[in-house]
């Protein structure tokens, strides 16, 4: 039996633990409470101020995912704004409610309300809603199929946006003009403006974006439905395949939102695609097909049901009866199809439409019912034609996607003109109310008019320092502007000079006849350069990689290129690498060392002196065409030989040219029979330290896996590939160092 003493002892050492329990289960709540529109709905119906129901109320509508809800929210919140003078959420709120209009297809209701947010913004200064409302009001018209309008209220939003450097607005912005693109058929201007939207994101660090960039891109490059197979581009759909299947990757652990919604809804779309198009090209059986359409459609039906995307539960349903007709449920597929037929009148988009009548004629033709599968197929090509019709009208503005500068207003509506003159009507009115007041008021006290008339002289300053302020920022802005032309000039004109000091790819061809050069500024001007020469019996090879990019790194490129210049000059110097390297190393040692006192603190004492002490990385290839013999020596390089499908590495040196803190006396010569056929390879570290569209770097496996599979194949083919791989490889990023490689077969 147990004692009442070790009973004691137990529960003594798990209370700590029981008591973490409740905390963290308590945590756990109060964090679920904030994001719960039901926990705010009670505190709602609980608070006792108006403040306190405002804010609830405006929560509750940014919140809820369901229209009803934010509606009747977004008003009540609104009223109460008015009454309590807040002007922030007064303004989005009617934001919020002509978005619901619109997402309900009462559009003229959205524009009307979408209209006052817009001269509530503006009337109070509020760029950020300003340009909110300028956005919905855009959409409310693209879905109207007024793309001009649309155009002209996007690039507004997107004015304010840039303006207050704000990237994960102006990234939605030039995502939203890249999806209306895609819609009415400019599919280059939407791929170029999916890019931008995609910089944008990758500068923001924002994964949300970065996945509706991803999900559109996909898009785009997988094809329609009613797509001949013929059409099918293999790379096209190999690649939105990989940007599909990076959406959930970025989506991982993110909260339940309105745009997270959107990207799972295309990635299911474009998935559903890409599976058609494999079944299509007998890529998969039936049975493969049908278990991925249903899971990627099952996936598709819930979100659209979550966001209330009345258009994409039609599209899901198309889809639903389409698998019924596969699967040889005739019965079941005829009776989706014709209750998707009485929806007709509710489908508002044309192409939903045309899909259902497509859809349909497929599914009476396998019942041999073929007079329906007639009348229908010819319902479709009615459609189909329609829509066609409707994008060759917007040919005529497709330069205006390019985003110029130049920005057209746009024509106000009948409606908006009255709105706009009952407006000016009422203030008007107001104004001679308050003016007849005023003049009562000052009448029974001089001391009211006096304040008031040092108030105006107060704000008349000001407004006075305000308007000299910006006349001073904008002589600022014009000098900088002028400034950074001149230095793009200079720069520019250095890279000729940096040009012409390179040899040309005929000098090259000269001495090496089967070889290629792969050079890559990251900058207009390069850190890398090679040299390519012939001295005592040897044609010789130079690649360097000085210390930085831009123009710090062709200022030392220009230092290294003139000294190995002086090096070769001599016709009887010996031609070994190491000791050509090891006198580089003391004319770069002497060129940048200012004085006794820099020398004396290369130990690392003084911290300032020794940062400058800055060199490059080289690697020399001398070789011996006739007696087939290669000298090499590399600093902090190396050169790789492939012969018969092996890779054998010759390993330079790990110092620089330059001062080093571990410096040896000498650099070492490496020498090695060559034979004919084998492919010499040279590159800098920039290739290798690249970082991809995966966020990883290039590396060295990946690069000599470029060797073994290219190295029989003929130079200049072999520079083509490796630019294509670098180019694919950087497809969305940013190149972070010159990028230099070159290739020399032995004949």
């Amino acid at each position: 039996m147990v004692s009442i003493r070790n009973l004691f002892v137990v529960m003594i050492k798990i209370i700590p633990y029981i008591l973490v329990l409740i905390l963290s289960v308590g945590k756990l709540f109060a964090q679920t409470d904030t994001f719960n529109v039901s926990a705010l709905v009670k505190k709602y119906n609980t608070a006792k101020t108006d403040d306190q129901k405002m804010e609830y109320c405006y929560r509750i509508a940014q919140q809820s995912h369901y229209n009803d809800t934010i509606i009747l929210f977004a008003q009540k919140a609104l009223s109460l704004a008015e009454k309590l003078g807040n002007k922030e959420i007064e303004t989005d709120s009617r934001i919020l409610i002509g978005k619901v209009y619109a997402i309900k297809h009462d559009y003229d209701k959205g524009i009307e309300i979408l209209g006052k947010a817009l001269n509530l913004a503006q009337a109070y200064s509020l760029p950020l809603l300003e340009a909110k409302a300028d956005y919905e009001l855009a959409n409310c018209y693209n879905t109207k199929n007024d793309q001009r309008a649309a155009l002209v209220l996007y690039k507004e939003a997107l004015e304010i946006y840039t303006g207050l450097n704000d990237l994960v607005h102006t990234a939605e912005v030039f995502r939203q003009i890249g999806v209306n693109c895609n819609e009415i058929g400019f599919y280059e201007e939407a791929r170029k403006n999916f890019e931008i939207a995609l910089n944008f994101d990758r500068m923001a660090h924002n994964d949300l974006g970065k996945a509706l960039d991803y999900a559109y891109y996909a898009i785009i490059l997988t094809p329609s439905f009613d797509e001949p197979i013929d059409n099918v581009n293999e790379d096209s759909l190999k690649k939105a395949q990989k940007y599909a299947d990076s959406i959930p990757l970025l989506l991982k652990d993110k909260p339940i939102s309105v745009d997270v919604n959107s990207a799972y809804n295309m990635y299911y779309m474009t998935s559903t695609k890409i599976n058609l198009m494999e079944y299509k090209r007998s890529s998969c059986t039936q049975t493969e097909y049908l278990k991925k359409a249903e899971r990627f459609n099952r996936g598709f039906n819930k979100i659209s049901k979550n966001m209330g995307f009345y258009e994409g539960r039609i599209y899901s349903d198309i889809l639903n009866a389409e698998i019924s007709m596969l699967k040889g449920d005739t019965i079941k597929a005829v009776t989706k199809i014709e209750h998707l037929k009485e929806k007709m009148p509710d489908i508002k988009w044309i192409k939903n439409k045309a899909m259902v009548y497509k859809v349909s004629s497929s599914i009476y033709a396998a019942t041999r019912d073929f007079e329906r599968a007639y009348n229908d197929y010819n319902t479709y090509v009615s459609y189909k034609n329609h829509y066609l019709s409707s994008m060759s009208k917007n040919a005529d503005f497709r330069s205006d996607y390019t985003l110029g500068k130049e920005v057209s207003r746009m024509n106000e509506d009948k409606k908006q003109k009255e709105y706009i003159l009952n407006i000016t009507t009422t203030i008007l009115i107001f104004t001679c109310v308050a003016v007849l007041l005023f003049t009562i008021l000052w009448r029974r006290s001089s001391k009211s008019a006096k304040i008031l008339a040092e108030t105006n002289h107060r704000l008349s300053q000001q407004r006075q320092e305000i308007e000299a302020q910006r006349n001073l920022i904008d002589q600022q802005r014009a000098a900088v502007e002028k400034a950074n032309v001149e230095i793009y000039q200079s720069i520019s004109y250095a890279r000729h000079i940096q040009q012409a000091a390179l040899p040309s790819e005929e000098t090259v061809k000269s001495f090496f006849p089967d070889s290629f050069v792969y050079y890559v500024p990251k900058d207009i001007v390069s850190g890398d350069f090679y040299y390519v020469t012939q001295n005592s019996g040897y044609n010789i090879f130079v690649l360097a990689d000085c210390t930085g990019h831009g123009v710090p790194g062709g200022f030392l490129s220009m230092l290294g290129i003139s000294a190995i210049k002086d090096l070769l000059k001599n016709p009887e110097i010996d031609i070994l690498p190491g000791i050509m390297l090891d006198m580089m190393r003391e004319y770069i040692k002497s060129a940048l060392s200012n004085d006794e006192y820099y020398i004396n603190s290369v130990d690392g004492e003084d911290d300032e002196s020794f940062a400058t002490a800055d060199g490059m990385d080289m690697s020399i290839c001398a070789i011996d065409i006739d007696n087939h013999k290669l000298r090499f020596a590399g600093a902090y390089q190396s050169a790789y030989i492939v012969r018969e499908g092996e890779i054998i590495r010759l390993k330079g040196d790990r110092m620089p040219v330059g001062r080093h803190i571990n410096e040896k006396p000498n650099f070492t010569t490496l020498y090695f029979d060559v034979m004919q056929g084998d492919m010499v390879y040279m590159q800098s570290d920039g290739i290798e330290s690249q970082i991809g569209y995966t966020g990883q770097k290039f590396m060295t496996k990946r690069l000599k896996q470029f060797f073994l599979d290219n190295y029989l194949k003929p130079c200049e083919e072999q520079k083509e590939i490796i630019t294509q791989i670098m180019n694919d490889w950087i497809f969305g990023t940013i190149q972070v160092d010159d990028l230099s490689m070159a290739g020399i077969r032995i004949v």
